[in-house]
């Protein structure tokens, strides 16, 4: 997430065994089912086998739940909830109340998930198959134990895909049936979870900026985008928001002035024909800089300009969600994304995140071959005999490491190489925070809560902006401690006994009363946790530096041990 925190496959594995586990052994007393058991049963031709549909519904659903459990642990985190458990029997309500919205956020982000994969498996169906089912799942409980709420979801949907005609005969007869069931019931649930949204107000603004990828399926704040699975889903992150970077920011605008004057019908650009442009552009630079945001920035400037000509634009993004564990399975995932690339019926954008963590080179002596086939075929459409540069597309890669890109690879990437630097003055830092925190402005400056109270210029007693901006660029932050710090100045602003009327208030009226309930935040406040992030910042410096000395260390004993064992075998001789 494109300011996104990726779902990907490595970090869902630890809790997909158990998913699998839990659905091969679900409990709905008095009997014990098991899912896959149910769906093999479904095609009375051939009991004992899976349709290609339904295998590939079924890895939707795994890892949809498996998602569930990965992000609300990451929630949990994020809401500070081992603080608050810590003190529960002060804290119980607001416990309660954030653990709930974790489980509500992380269904909203399973269900979009299996949602999202399912779609071009049932758009793939014959016509005549496709079916809608009507659903109610207004009685399914969210609960505060997100494994109450896994059961809840679970136990219902086996109901549905069980259920009976009054002649005994299942309602789900066959692999179309199945997969419209299975898309249908989690696009509902991710509705409902949306709705319930409404009643955690106070809480929704901390998702509201993230952004969750998995495989093409976007998820941001409550926000469901499914549509074109293949197709990055728009953040609300412009370039005006962006600080720092004017020749990054100079040069991609310029690459969407020309990619947009592409004329679909008659498949000209009169930028290419009068000159030419780079249809390359490597983003470079050290974490958290700005290079995902740059991305994110473009697709939401292409998109919007590309709406108000009127004129058809996709963004497809190519991480190491293309790589797959079947053999040339990669390759395909990887052509179908490229694909876009030659298509001239719409204006295009490919960005691929962490280029040289995606590939590696073709040196390396621990690349296999399906890796190498990647490479080779991104090389390809890159700059390959069939490519073809039609003036339509512009292909985007980040890297933190420019020296880890396959030689050839960075070659062809490198027609426009932008260095990513982040905020570069006290300025810039200072506009970065009033970014960040603006929500807690008052609302004459722009804001909603009037918390944030800290002047451009201050005192030894209240530091301003400009002091504080001045304190990172010092300090060498990078955008990202700036994100982090923020966002934590407005969990702790927020840490306050939930009155029990609230609960009754919506809308605006909630807001309202939420806003006398949070605490002032002043640039001293701001300050000192400035300071609190590069001592934590340079104590874990400090580790790695200590763990890495460590472990070269234990490695040149080893070597040395090694080298003697090898001399006394000589001596033997």
């Amino acid at each position: 997430m494109i300011d996104a925190e990726k779902l990907l496959p490595g970090d869902l594995a630890e809790h997909r065994k158990k998913v699998k586990d839990r659905l091969r052994n679900f409990r709905i007393d008095p009997l014990t089912l098991d899912l896959y058991r149910l769906v093999r049963e479904i095609d009375d031709q051939d009991p004992d086998l899976m349709s290609v549909e339904e295998t590939g519904t079924l890895l939707a659903i795994e890892e949809g739940l498996s998602a569930f459990f990965a992000l609300f642990g990451h929630l949990e985190n994020l809401l500070e909830i081992p603080a608050l458990r810590a003190d529960a029997a002060r804290d119980r309500k607001l416990l309660e109340h954030r653990l709930t919205f974790a489980s509500l956020h992380a269904l909203f982000a399973a269900a979009s998930i299996i949602a999202g994969k399912t779609a071009p498996i049932r758009e793939g169906l014959p016509r005549e198959e496709v079916r809608s089912w009507p659903l109610d799942l207004e009685s399914v409980e969210v609960d505060a134990n997100e494994i109450r709420t896994f059961n809840n979801v679970v136990s219902r949907f086996l109901v549905d895909l069980c259920e009976k005609k009054p002649d005994r005969s299942r309602v789900v007869t066959c692999s179309a049936d199945f997969v419209c069931l299975t898309h249908d019931f989690f696009r509902e649930m991710a509705e409902r979870c949306t709705r319930l949204s409404q009643s955690y107000l106070d809480l929704r603004p901390v998702v509201e900026n993230r952004h969750f990828l998995f495989d093409g399926v976007s998820v941001s704040g409550f926000t469901l985008q499914i549509e074109d699975p293949e197709s990055v889903a728009v953040s609300g992150e412009t370039f005006e928001q962006m600080v720092g970077n004017r020749e990054m920011k100079t040069s991609l605008l310029g690459v969407a002035d020309k990619i947009l004057l592409y004329d679909t019908r008659t498949r000209r650009n009169p930028a290419k024909e009068l000159g030419d442009f780079a249809r390359t552009i490597l983003l470079y630079g050290r974490p958290g800089t700005g290079k995902t945001m740059a991305i994110s920035a473009l697709i939401h400037e292409l998109t919007a300009r590309a709406k108000k000509l009127d004129k058809p634009f996709r963004a497809v993004l190519i991480g190491s969600d293309v790589k797959d564990k079947y053999f040339g399975e990669s390759v395909k995932n990887l052509k179908r994304k490229l694909s876009e690339l030659e298509r001239g019926d719409r204006i295009c954008l490919v960005a691929i995140e962490d280029i040289d963590l995606m590939l590696a080179s073709r040196d390396d002596v621990n690349v296999n071959a399906a890796d190498k086939d990647l490479l080779h075929e991104l090389m390809n459409s890159l700059e390959g005999v069939a490519s073809r540069d039609l003036g339509n597309a512009a292909i985007v890669a980040t890297t933190n490491d420019i020296k880890g890109i396959e030689g050839a690879l960075a070659e062809r990437l490198q027609e426009n190489p932008l260095e990513v630097r982040g905020p570069e003055t006290a300025e810039d830092f200072a506009a970065l925070f009033r970014i960040k925190l603006r929500r807690g402005f008052a609302p004459e400056d722009g804001g909603v809560g009037g918390y944030i109270r800290v002047p451009d210029k201050g005192s030894r007693r209240n530091p301003g902006w400009r002091e504080i901006g001045q304190a990172c660029l010092e300090y060498g932050f990078t955008g990202r401690p700036v994100k982090n710090i923020c966002k934590r100045l407005m969990t702790v602003a927020g840490e306050f006994r939930m009155p029990e009327e609230v609960y009754a208030l919506e809308g605006d009226q909630c807001v309202e009363r939420l806003r006398s309930l949070y605490r002032p935040i002043d640039g001293a406040a701001v300050l000192a946790e400035v300071e609190r992030y590069r001592t934590h910042s340079q104590a874990h410096e400090k580790a790695m530096r200590e763990e890495r000395i460590r472990s070269r260390k234990e490695s040149l004993i080893n070597e040395l041990r090694a080298s003697r064992l090898a001399q006394e075998e000589l001596r033997k001789e």
